[in-house]
């Protein structure tokens, strides 16, 4: 499970760099942490409830990226 949530954080922070670069400068450090540290607690539980979170953080970055964009 960590080889699992090591790869969701990098891909995680791979995302990130679609946010606007000073949103990154101020955000993503903090972003990282905080979803690093719920995805853990995610996986704790099991796959399903790590895969629930994934699916539940991801859906919702487009619309935040593009209102960061837009910003």
């Amino acid at each position: 499970m960590n080889t699992l949530l090591r790869y969701i954080a990098i891909f995680y922070s791979q995302i990130l760099g679609l946010y606007p670069h000073s949103f990154r400068d101020e955000f993503a450090e903090e972003m990282k942490v905080v979803f690093k540290d719920s995805a853990h607690e995610a996986g704790v539980e099991g796959l399903l409830p790590l895969v629930r979170f994934c699916l539940r953080e991801l859906s919702g970055l487009p619309v935040s990226i593009l209102r960061e964009i837009w910003h």
